[in-house]
């Protein structure tokens, strides 16, 4: 029997689609073993439909440190398949400023090291031979001032050049992408390849590092699942420089896929045209009314749960998505100004 292994970066079981399509592929008689993160303390295993689920434990802080050379392994594989790949698409300019800033990054971050090493500990043994004197320091007349001194360098010049210093290694050397988009593939990788996937089925842009790297292992088929328009999500946390590495993760890793799955019809039109690829396939998002009795499926439409008659148009749809401080509410003002020039007896609809 075949193995198939799918990668998801969340809790599998509030993921309807994930749930769907693994029951699907386990009923046409393949072994699929899901593989995902659940954020709990241990790991553990659950087998629903047929399908295996593996649940990773959550990382501890220093596991992010420890492992941060792993995720910049793949970050500069990735980031060398986009530069040849570049090249390759007469696009010599990209290629060039691509190279040309992880060159720059990796300078910065080996003579930049040292400093900040030699920084820190002296901060460090300054720190632990002042705090005994301080008892008697608070006691001196101009200890007031001599405290504002202290706070004005530290705020001014250590803490401030640890700041400037961190944040051009974090930025041209791109850390903060590098972490955010190969730490599911670091967590996996070991698991994925001990079950010996016949093919690897990487949900979202977050794992598709990490499928890659299975895949390649392997010699195994890999599938892009797209469940997002991954270059135009506003998650929090996401700022223009980790955008910027979105795009091109799934650029270059797009075209090593052997196959693209998606959500809708336009975001499949959206691939194809912008990384000039056959069309991904569109598997919708619908509910699996087979598990829904005849009686309940019209208890459970959003017309009977809003209580929305129907003779009232719905402008839908409008925002489908979860709000934050920076995601939704912009959206769902826009377009209910629009709504009520234009469809004045419409219903706005946002699903939460």
């Amino acid at each position: 029997m075949k193995c198939i292994v799918m990668l998801v970066a969340n809790n599998w079981e509030i993921d309807s689609r994930v749930i769907r399509e693994a029951s699907a592929v386990a009923a046409a008689g393949y072994d699929v073993h899901v593989i995902c993160d659940k954020a709990e303390p241990a790991y553990t295993e659950v087998v629903s439909e047929g399908v295996t689920y593996h649940c990773l434990p959550a990382w501890r802080p220093r596991e992010h440190l420890t492992q941060l050379p792993g995720m910049l392994g793949y970050h500069m594989r990735v980031a060398a398949l986009a530069v040849i790949g570049a090249a390759k698409d007469h696009r010599p300019g990209q290629a060039l400023l691509l190279a040309a800033k992880l060159t720059l990054g990796l300078v910065l971050a080996i003579a930049m090291a040292p400093f900040l090493a030699v920084l820190l500990g002296l901060v460090l043994i300054a720190g632990k031979l002042i705090r005994p004197l301080k008892p008697t320091l608070k006691k001196l007349p101009f200890y007031p001032t001599l405290a504002k001194v202290r706070e004005r360098i530290w705020r001014d010049f250590v803490h401030g050049t640890l700041r400037n210093a961190r944040k051009a290694i974090w930025h041209h050397f791109a850390i903060d992408s590098a972490h955010y988009l190969n730490q599911f593939g670091i967590r996996v990788a070991p698991l994925a390849l001990s079950l010996k996937p016949d093919l690897v089925h990487a949900h979202d842009l977050v794992t598709l590092s990490g499928g890659y790297a299975v895949a390649r292992a392997t010699g195994s088929p890999l599938i892009y699942d797209a469940h997002e328009l991954e270059t135009h999500t506003n998650y929090w946390g996401l700022n223009p420089h980790m955008r910027r590495w979105v795009e091109i993760y799934e650029r270059t890793l797009i075209g090593k896929s052997t196959a693209i799955v998606t959500v809708c019809e336009s975001i499949a039109d959206w691939l194809r045209d912008n990384y000039h690829i056959p069309r991904p396939i569109v598997v919708h998002n619908t509910p699996n009314l087979e598990k829904i009795a005849p009686g309940e499926r019209t208890k459970t439409t959003l017309r009977s749960v809003a209580g929305i008659s129907k003779d009232v148009p719905l402008h839908w749809p409008l925002h489908r998505s979860c709000t934050s401080p920076s995601l939704g509410r912009a959206i769902l003002k826009r377009k209910r100004k629009y709504s009520r020039r234009h469809w004045r007896s419409a219903y706005p609809i946002a699903c939460i």
